[in-house]
Order: structure tokens, then C-alpha cells, then sequence
């Protein structure tokens, strides 16, 4: 598919607020190389890692409004998801892979990322079938734990599926509210579950304003297609994860591209001359710029695009920051 019980607690102690500022995971410079660093792990029942809280925020905004820049596309050591290599080791430990039943066998559909250790963020699109009807939980299965689809990782099975009510399942690419959660039928346990943090209103302007490099991951398709020309090539999915860093474009810009389907709930990244984007099978999964107390920011989910890394054709994302009032009132219930 492509980009077409107790709630979360939100409060952190002092103690943990110290431990939750600890360490960036990404340091980029003007046309330097990209490099990943692990990290520090958070306690268990500091839940903040998912949104940032107001100390979070400040201190970030204390660190002025920060430019990562991506690297020349023919120059870049960071790999692509159409037609590149495998992922650095450890990125991305909140990357997770829904699976669907198909034939009696679990398989790789879309991504998506673990927000806490029973909810994972994704696409709405991802959990409707053909019909567009909404799947049953019992169709749908997460793997996380693993970059590798065939070897690792823990399942867990689905307790509940719950799409934007806006959403309307078998419409066209691009109508906007694409974005679901799921709750896990048992938590992933907590010493392991590393989540990532979702961004909030109040630092759009630090985090994932145009100019700035995000990265996306998944185990989409590694190539490029464009509309008109079929998809069976498409479907080449790696069993490795795959990541690619993006620029982010303004809405404006993406609006010439797709007249009349980008709203203020979106956010487009890409190159104008294509050659590196997300694909099928990366749907669901999480775009994030480096920053943040825990070292990475989720802006975007991977929603929908006009073919695989095309001339012009930028690729389109829910912006987190619009929905983060809809997550905490689903997640709370």
C-alpha cells in the first residue's frame, strides 16, 4: 500500500525530564556526511518521548530555529528507499510493520511507528480494503523489534483499529485526514518499546518548516514507477528497512503539483528532479527531522504521491502537528 484499556499518560517528573533530554540522534552540517548515533533510552513510565512537553519545548526553542539541509541527491550516504540500500543499523527503533493475513500468512503492507508501548501511529488508508471498508483486527497483525522482515522482531495481534472519522475508506489519493491508530492487543514491553515523539503545534516553526531534512523509513518498494506505466515492477519489496532523507517543500509549491488536494493538514517533501521518495508498501510510515529532547521529531505520515521518486512529483504526508489533538482524545479512551 502506498502513500495512496489505559490511555497515554502525558506528564513527566523532573527526575525523568533530566533523563528524557539526554542525547540527539542525528548531526548534520552543510554538505557533511549524515551520522546516527543511539539515542538514551528514557524510563518506562516516561510517555512524553511521544509528544513534547512544555519543558521539552522550551529547551528546544531555546536552541534557536535550526537548519538540517539534505545533501546533494547524486552525493548523499544515506540510502534510499526507491533504488537504494539497507538502513544504518538501530535507526529508527520505533518503526514498525503492518502486516496483513493473506493465505494464512502474515505480509509486510504498509509501516507505521510506535508512539506507546500498546498504540502505533499510521495511515488511515492502510486499514481499509478495496471495498473500502474498514478491516477487522484480526486481519491485521504489527511487527516491530526487527529491520528485517524475515528474520527477528515480536507480533503482536490487534485489539482495535480506529481511522479519522473524516477519512472516507476508498476514496480518491489525497483527500485529506489520513491517519489512524492502532491499539495493540499487549504491549510491547516497555524496556524495549523505544517510541518516537510526535511534533506539536507550538514547534512547527523548529521543526519541519520548508528547507529542512527529514528522513523517511520503511520497507516500501525500491522502484521508481511512474502513473500509466503499472505497478507489477513496483512491488519488488526489500526485507531490509530502507531510509531516504528528504527536503521539505512548502505547501504552496506541493499545491502546483496536486491543484486543490494540499491542505494545511498535510506536508510534501521530495526533490523537483525525483529520484528519491517513498513508495508502496512504505504507506503508514513516519517522516521526522532530527531535534527534539529525544533526538528525532515525527512530522509526517507517509500518505500518497504521483508514482514513485517522479520528475516534479513531490510526495505527500499527514502532518502530525494537526492530529495531535485527535490522537491524545483516541488514546485516552
Amino acid at each position: 500500500m502506498r502513500r495512496a484499556t489505559s490511555g497515554i499518560a502525558w506528564s513527566i517528573g523532573d527526575d525523568a525530564r533530566r533523563r528524557h533530554m539526554g542525547g540527539r540522534q542525528r548531526v548534520v552540517g552543510k554538505g557533511s556526511p549524515v551520522t546516527y548515533t543511539r539515542a538514551r533510552r528514557v524510563g518506562r513510565t516516561v510517555l512524553t518521548a511521544v509528544l513534547m512537553s512544555t519543558v521539552g519545548a522550551a529547551a528546544v526553542q531555546a536552541q534557536g530555529r535550526s537548519r538540517f539541509e539534505c545533501l546533494d541527491p547524486d552525493k548523499r550516504t544515506v540510502s534510499r528507499i526507491v533504488g537504494g540500500s539497507a538502513a544504518p543499523r538501530d535507526m529508527a527503533p520505533w518503526q514498525v510493520s503492518l502486516q496483513l493475513d493473506i493465505d494464512g500468512r502474515w505480509r509486510h503492507a504498509c509501516g507505521g511507528s510506535l508512539i506507546h508501548p500498546s498504540w502505533v501511529l499510521t495511515a488511515a488508508h492502510c486499514l481499509f480494503d478495496g471495498s473500502g471498508t474498514l478491516r477487522r483486527p484480526a486481519q491485521v497483525s504489527v511487527m516491530h523489534g526487527t529491520q528485517s522482515l524475515s528474520s527477528g522482531g515480536a507480533r503482536r495481534l490487534v485489539e482495535r483499529l480506529v481511522a479519522h472519522e473524516r477519512y472516507r475508506g476508498g476514496g480518491p489519493a489525497g483527500q485529506g485526514h489520513d491517519i489512524a491508530l492502532i491499539r495493540l492487543s499487549s504491549p510491547f514491553p516497555a524496556s524495549r518499546a523505544q517510541t518516537v515523539q510526535l511534533q506539536s503545534r507550538q514547534l512547527e516553526a523548529n521543526f519541519g518548516f520548508p528547507g529542512a531534512c527529514s528522513v523517511v523509513t520503511g520497507w516500501g518498494s525500491t522502484e521508481a514507477w511512474a502513473p500509466g506505466r503499472g505497478r507489477s515492477d513496483a512491488r519488488r519489496l526489500p526485507d531490509h528497512l530502507r531510509a531516504v532523507d528528504l527536503p521539505i517543500v512548502d505547501n504552496a509549491t506541493c499545491a502546483e503539483i496536486y491543484p486543490g488536494r494540499i491542505t494545511s493538514g498535510q506536508v510534501c517533501a521530495g526533490y523537483a528532479q525525483g529520484t528519491m521518495d517513498s513508495c508502496q508498501g512504505d504507506s503508514g510510515g513516519p517522516l521526522v527531522v532530527p531535534g527534539g529532547p529525544t533526538g528525532w521529531t515525527q512530522i509526517g505520515v507517509v500518505s500518497f504521491g504521483r508514482g514513485c521518486a517522479q520528475p516534479g512529483a513531490y510526495g505527500v504526508y499527514t502532518r502530525v502537528s494537526s492530529y495531535i489533538g485527535w490522537i491524545l482524545e483516541q488514546t485516552s479512551r
